[in-house]
């Protein structure tokens, strides 16, 4: 796996200011050393967002004799310095931020005294994307907008551009730019306008930022926010004007494919204004979103316009990097995994993510984040909104966080997918602080998974297979996390929460299953099912071929061909339906309930849920391949090239202490043989064990004693 840093060196105890990163030192250089880091996501190059000189000045500017007897260096050194190490720096973009900030300048203006955290607040001027278009104070960094569009910019209506901030920035229903909030600290200026990829403006500004930064040596780019404008959705959307040109064009195409929505058969479609429409309804965006007519199509447009922009970017990146023949690596930052992604998967060289909520014990998203995203490396980094990551940090100042830290970092690994190991990682727009790893054991963690790297792999061998269907979900899928309610019991405890959901939430019956066949062991893997149109449907029988179960919860919409190989299996091996089933093909429920080996329980709600999962409980017993006896334990096996391992996480905390409290247990697992057993805990103790079966029954039973937070056990093949 790759061992990834969230770099973005953010400082303790101080506002998390984008888009520009504190400078690097070797001290940091260092550290990444000593912690066997590959790659730095968020880590260097952010300054786009205010203007390319601003950018260049990061890039290349000169560094002051005081700094650099520290050892700090400029944006440019800082990558050769990683190059040079083996490690992967990628430079950011921040696609959806366009920010203006106060400054206080010199009387030549030519030099920035003060900005953004104001000492006097005297004279104080405005410097971002607006002045850079119109060459006020250019001579700050010696540069004028010319100099990187010579030709000017024009938008779509044919107009010359002067003033980018303006032109770019996402608009509300009633023309107002919206603003990207969650980057606007509390208690500074909140002037950073969310930015319009759908203004062919900003696309082109966001390819000469894409060309900045290659030709000063990055060789890989992190496009941040790659769902704009659709994260400005719940700041009031973007109606934009060449959103609603888009649109139009979008609803055309509809009406030729013969998928109009009758109601909209009345509008001329050449001059239709959605944001008009909205406004003479006295209808508020994106309040009561489902209620909302046609905002599940202007929803569906976005998706599909967001991924042909991102696309396009990325493409234009690979291209001007080619041609200067340089390799380039491109990620996205695909947010919780969101299915709206999912047809840019081939896009990119590695998933970077920030989840929605951070919180423990979350292995049912994890294991869709692994079937997700296939054979790509994922990179996965917390999120401070939401989820316990104040309190962690406050924790970890006071020393009480070790175990906390470990069941964080190896959560995800166990999965084979790698947590961002976090040096000064985001903290929000709320608090003054930053994440950092607890030194020691920080980097136990970090040898331990170099070392021993070989024992982790996406690779299950789980004989079940439980499909996500990417039509029945991506909607629900966004708007997943209203009406989701986290509680604790303890403050201190992070492992004592509970979740509860409001009527605003929507259904998922993918999450809900998942999570009752983790409490119920039964191990599984995740097909996430194309459309045929976004995301290319390769569903064959052959995707199958390893397990004894497949488990289809409310795919309400599948392909003729997902339906038909659904089908299939059914006739010799179980299939297990919750909710609705294929309801856009005529007879696909009733054909599949005449296979001798479907259950089908169309049914939601909390008592057919319960009777989904007995029935499943019941047939997977003829097809167990594990099971253990403690429910403080839980067990991820991976398949690797040394043999099966099992992997351990041990929840049974001490809140007095703040320490795992150490668990026995026993363990039948499917084996047939294994030459011998080793096993594995981050300090490096051994975990005691007695083989209370041999495999010669098909089956080894294995007693563990005093299991540790984390502990794993390779059978050798």
């Amino acid at each position: 796996m790759e061992r990834p840093v969230y770099c973005h060196g953010w400082l303790r105890g101080r506002p998390n200011c984008h888009p520009v990163h504190p400078m690097k030192h070797m001290g940091i250089i260092e550290d990444l050393e000593r912690n066997h880091a590959t790659m730095l996501s968020w880590s260097i190059m952010g300054g786009g967002a205010i203007s390319l000189p601003f950018l260049e000045e990061q890039i290349y500017g000169e560094v002051p004799p005081q700094l650099r007897f520290h050892g700090y260096m400029n944006e440019k050194e800082f990558n050769e310095e990683c190059l040079k190490r083996g490690i992967l720096p990628f430079a950011v973009i921040y696609e959806a931020q366009g920010w203006e900030f106060p400054v206080v300048l010199n009387e030549e203006e030519t030099e920035i005294l003060e900005m953004n955290i104001l000492r006097s607040g005297e004279d104080v001027k405005w410097y971002g994307l607006r002045e850079f278009t119109n060459n006020q104070y250019h001579k700050l960094f010696k540069k004028k907008f010319e100099d990187y569009f010579p030709g000017g910019l024009y938008n779509s209506d044919g107009e010359n551009v002067t003033d980018l901030w303006t032109e770019c920035a996402t608009k509300d229903m009633y023309g107002n730019p919206t603003h990207c909030r969650w980057v606007e600290v509390e208690g500074l200026t909140r002037t950073c306008h969310g930015m319009c990829r759908n203004n062919p403006v900003w696309r082109e500004y966001l390819k000469k930022n894409i060309e900045i930064i290659i030709d000063a040596g990055a060789r890989a780019i992190q496009l941040d926010e790659t769902e704009t404008p659709i994260c400005l959705f719940g700041a009031g959307g973007c109606f934009c004007k060449d959103c609603l040109k888009q649109f139009r064009v979008y609803l055309r195409n509809l009406k030729v494919r013969g998928q109009l929505p009758k109601e909209m058969e009345q509008f001329d479609l050449e001059t239709f204004d959605y944001a008009k429409f909205l406004r003479e309804r006295n209808i508020t965006w994106p309040r009561n979103f489902s209620s909302i007519p046609f905002a599940d199509l202007y929803w569906r447009f976005h998706v599909e316009t967001h991924n042909k922009h991102f696309q396009e970017l990325v493409t234009y990146a690979r291209e001007y990097a080619g041609k200067k023949g340089i390799d380039i690596k491109v990620s996205g930052n695909f947010t919780n995994m969101h299915l709206l992604y999912l047809p840019s998967l081939d896009y990119v060289d590695c998933c970077t993510t920030e989840l929605r909520r951070t919180v423990f014990k979350r292995h049912n998203w994890l294991r869709m984040a692994a079937g997700y995203t296939q054979d790509k490396p994922v990179v996965l980094a917390e999120s401070p909104y939401d989820g316990f990551m104040p309190k962690f940090v406050e924790l970890i100042h006071k020393g009480k966080a070790d175990d906390y830290y470990r069941l964080f970092m190896m959560e995800p690994a166990v999965h084979g997918i790698s947590m961002a190991f976090p040096y000064g990682a985001w903290m929000g727009n709320k608090t003054k602080d930053s994440f950092h790893a607890p030194y020691k054991t920080g980097e136990e963690v970090q040898d331990f998974l170099y070392y021993h790297d070989d024992l982790f792999s996406k690779k299950s061998g789980a004989n079940v297979l439980v499909l996500y269907s990417f039509n029945s979900y991506m909607q629900n899928d966004w708007h997943s996390g209203q009406g989701e309610n986290l509680f604790y019991t303890d403050a201190d405890d992070l492992l004592s929460y509970s979740v509860t959901y409001d009527n605003r939430a929507p259904e998922m019956p993918f999450f809900d299953i998942t999570q009752k066949m983790i409490e119920k062991q039964i191990p599984y893997d995740v097909k996430v099912l194309g459309d045929g149109d976004l995301v290319p449907d390769t569903f064959s029988i052959d995707d199958l071929s390893q397990y004894d179960m497949v488990v289809v919860p409310g795919c309400d919409w599948l392909t003729e061909n997902q339906a038909g190989v659904i089908n299939e299996f059914a006739k010799s091996k179980p299939v297990y339906v919750y909710g609705d089933f294929a309801q856009n093909l005529a007879d696909a429920v009733d054909s599949l309930k005449e296979q001798p080996y479907s259950v089908v329980v169309n049914e939601t709600g909390e008592a057919p849920l319960k009777e989904f999962i007995e029935a499943l409980s019941a047939g997977y017993d003829n097809f167990r391949i594990i099971a253990y006896d403690n429910a403080n334990i839980y067990i991820q096996k991976a398949i690797t090239g040394r043999g099966m391992v099992l992997h351990l996480l041990n929840y049974a905390f001490d809140k007095e202490k703040y320490k795992t409290i150490r668990q026995s247990l026993t363990i039948d697992i499917k084996l047939e043989q294994f030459k011998h057993i080793s096993t594995y805990t981050l300090s490096g103790e051994q975990i005691k064990y007695d083989i209370l079966q041999s495999p010669r029954q098909g089956f080894v039973r294995l007693k563990l004693y005093d299991v540790p937070c984390y502990g794993a056990i390779l059978f050798h093949s």
